[in-house]
């Protein structure tokens, strides 16, 4: 037996001794506020105090209380097991090595002379679920052999006992019982007989499961620690049938508070599958049931990576199982949301957007959001870019990522958009600007102008397409051609080249007449005809007829094209 001076064992009494008296006089107060340390006593290390309860408050005494130091972010047994060189202390008396304590009749426990440093404690307690945690204790505590209170809470703990026996079998070994949604199982012996200890207090579901059998379940309920729950008897019939298989599950993952889809495939090899059911947190509640599919949605309030699990029946009662794993993903982007589906009524959230991107400009101006984040699709509208707000295209709902090669177009006129003055870091981004065709004479497409903006205005993977300007207003008409010349003088008359004509017959009777006068030549009378020997001769012929007035002359030649009208002047420009 070692012996120790009378100052060293005052010394190493008198802060225990301070801090159970704390202990009774106050009971345990927060790890925070430490005691003084009794006057005139030197310094020699922290305390650690405080009192085990389990969680109904009841003081639990008789439990071990271990302090160990860490090294290397576990505890010192640890790193000593993975460390063989790691050197235990030589005096277990010291503060730098593990330390034990046990709670007495009201729970209470003490740890003095701890050094400053970072401890692990662990609590252990027969028919209770131990608890582990870290205490710091810092220079000043130590220095001055200060208290630190720690107040532990156990959870206790029961068994919950049974039989589970097998249709036609001799030996009921090999069924494996356990409580549903935990690790808490135990495996029958050949009478079938189970014990799973350690169970926490509360009433849990315990289902039995055997290959080439039917399960089946019961409940049990465990109340106070060391309890033991004998549960109605199971039995296990034998499975005549072949069970159902899980062919496929899919599961498509869109963001929190977002639906989930899932497809389930499965079937029966002698039978027909009667019942779908779907656990959607495999937290041992089956959240819907189905005569008919497995294909259903579900909507997960949480982000990060969740289990579903789905039980198929058949028409012979065989169950069938299948699972997936996956990330349920959060929308990451905050601002105003525009998609083709929306209305400009919405209020603009990720899962309420608005139509059009003007109304989402102008709801951000609103609020004082400084993004627009816009489905990809055709906006059939003009906008101008405002500074300081960003636009990103290409987006895809419900995650609003955007996707590979993905644009949103914004048309519908000559101008498909413009951006004035912007002189604050503004990304546009994943927008296609298309301008239409001109119509108007003179009037050119634009896809984009930009006016007094700096080289804050950035536009990253955007597409500018400008359509087909109009064409240029008609040039003045052409000057006058000259007059045409004078026609030529008319053709002669029908007669007027007839010179001489036959004159009228001779008389009659015994006076011969003469010949008949010449024809005259254009408006002159005929001559007379010749006298005859006997009598005078004949009239002369009628005057001929006038000539006709002459055809007018041809028009002179058509008058040169203008010259063509000027080009209009480009309405902008992108710089």
């Amino acid at each position: 037996m070692s012996m120790f001076p009378l100052p060293t064992i005052l010394k190493r009494i008198l802060p225990l001794a301070a801090a159970l008296a704390l202990i009774l006089a106050g009971g345990c107060t927060d790890q925070s506020v430490p005691s003084e340390p009794l006057p005139g006593q030197a310094a020699d290390g922290a305390v650690l105090a405080g009192t085990v309860t389990d969680t109904g408050g009841a003081r639990a005494a008789d439990a071990v209380i271990v302090v160990e130091p860490l090294v290397a972010g576990v505890g010192l047994s640890v790193a000593r097991s993975t460390a063989p060189d790691l050197a235990a202390d030589r005096d277990p008396d010291k503060s730098g090595g593990v330390r034990t304590a046990v709670s007495d009749g009201q729970g209470r426990f003490a740890l003095p002379e701890l050094a400053a440093g970072a401890y692990v404690v662990t609590t252990t307690l027969r028919d209770h679920a131990g608890d582990s945690r870290t205490v710091t204790i810092s220079a000043a505590l130590a220095d001055k052999a200060d208290t630190t209170f720690v107040d532990i809470a156990l959870t206790p703990t029961g068994t919950l006992a049974g039989v589970a026996t097998l249709e036609n079998a001799i030996l009921h070994d090999g069924t494996v019982v356990y409580v549903e949604g935990t690790s808490y199982l135990a495996v029958t012996d050949g009478a079938g007989a189970y014990a799973m200890t350690g169970v926490p207090v509360g009433t849990w579901n315990v289902r039995a499961f055997h290959a080439g059998y039917l399960d089946d379940a019961t409940t049990g309920s465990l109340a106070i620690a060391a309890e033991v729950d004998t549960l109605p008897d199971l039995f296990l019939p034998l499975e005549s049938n072949i069970a159902p298989i899980v062919d496929q599950i899919d599961a498509t993952p869109l963001a929190a508070g977002q639906p989930t889809a899932f497809v389930a495939l499965a079937h029966d090899p002698d039978g027909t599958v009667v019942r779908w059911e779907w656990d959607f947190e495999n937290d041992g509640v089956w959240d819907y049931d189905s005569a008919l599919t497995g294909d259903t949605g579900f909507a997960y309030a949480v982000v990060g990576p969740v289990t579903a699990k789905l039980r198929v029946t058949d028409d012979g009662g065989a169950i069938g199982l299948g699972a997936i794993s996956f990330e349920v993903p959060a929308v990451s982007y905050a601002g105003i949301f525009v998609a083709t589906t929306g209305d400009d009524a919405n209020t603009g959230a990720h899962d309420d957007p608005l139509l059009t991107i003007g109304a989402a400009l102008g709801l951000a101006n609103q609020q004082g959001a400084t993004d627009i984040w816009v489905e990809t699709g055709v906006y059939t509208e003009f906008v101008t870019l405002p500074a300081g707000l960003g636009v990103h295209g290409g987006r895809v709902p419900p995650t609003w990522d955007r996707g590979p090669g993905q644009y949103s177009r914004l048309t519908g006129d000559v101008l498909a958009a413009g951006a004035l003055g912007v002189n604050q870091p503004t990304l546009i981004e994943g927008m296609e600007f298309v301008a239409v065709d001109a119509t108007d004479p003179g009037q050119a497409s634009v896809a984009m102008t930009v006016f007094a903006c700096t080289s804050a205005l950035v536009f990253d993977d955007c597409i500018f397409a400008a359509g087909n300007g109009a064409d240029g207003a008609d040039g003045t008409d052409g000057v006058f051609g000259p007059n045409g010349q004078n026609g030529g003088n008319g053709a002669p008359g029908a007669c007027d080249n007839i010179i001489s004509a036959p004159g009228g017959l001779e008389g009659g009777g015994g006076w011969a007449g003469g010949p008949g006068g010449s024809g005259g030549q254009g408006a002159a009378a005929g001559e007379n005809g010749w006298a005859s020997s006997a009598a005078p001769g004949g009239q002369g012929g009628a005057s001929g007829n006038p000539g006709q007035a002459g055809q007018n002359g041809f028009n002179g030649p058509d008058g040169g094209n203008g010259f063509g009208g000027t080009a209009a002047a480009p309405y902008g420009s992108l710089s």
